[in-house]
């Protein structure tokens, strides 16, 4: 992806990739899926020029672009998600995966998934922002009704620690769904 236009007196010149790769082993019981996802975005290079670099999603899916618990948005990241799927009964999943998040430009910020300036690069030269690990289940009870729970526990990395309140956080979720 590509943004370019101008912005006041300046250019927009931001991009970003993503993929998600794996692979399932139908052979095996529980057919379990390795998976990884690699995501980057850019960064503002030169905060003090008129140039603004940093990507903008725009409309991400939603509030949790890098899984349930929302840490961070897409702009100025680069994620690294392996993961792994797998289906005890035909109704289960269980996923177990973990997240290393970086900061493409160490001259911006972490941004919130609605692309709201969290924590500014100006106070630390740190790319790391953190890991986090999950694991969820979704089971189908039937071809309308699932139930899905996630646990996720983010570690602070060393650029959240420098630039405020460093803590790691727990986050639990769980959800019923009703579709027609």
């Amino acid at each position: 992806m590509y943004q370019w236009g101008t912005f006041g007196h300046g250019d927009i010149r931001a991009w970003g990739a993503a993929s998600d790769s794996g692979y399932t082993l139908r052979a095996l019981s529980w057919r379990p899926r390795l998976a990884i996802r690699a995501d980057i975005t850019s960064g503002d290079r030169n905060p003090a020029d008129r140039n603004l670099e940093t990507f903008n999603a725009l409309f991400p899916r939603n509030s949790s672009y890098f899984g349930e618990i929302a840490t961070v948005g897409p702009a100025n990241l680069i994620d690294v998600h392996p993961y792994i799927e797998v289906h005890p009964v035909e109704s289960l999943t269980i996923a177990l995966g973990a997240d290393s998040l970086r900061r493409q430009s160490d001259r911006d910020g972490v941004y919130s998934p609605a692309g709201i300036l969290l924590r500014s690069g100006r106070r630390s030269r740190a790319t790391h922002v953190g890991e986090r690990v999950s694991l969820g289940a979704e089971w189908r009870v039937d071809h309308h009704f699932s139930i899905t729970a996630i646990y996720s526990h983010f570690f602070a990395g060393e650029f959240i620690r420098e630039t405020g309140p460093g803590k790691h956080i727990d986050h639990i979720t769980m959800w019923l769904q009703y579709r027609f």
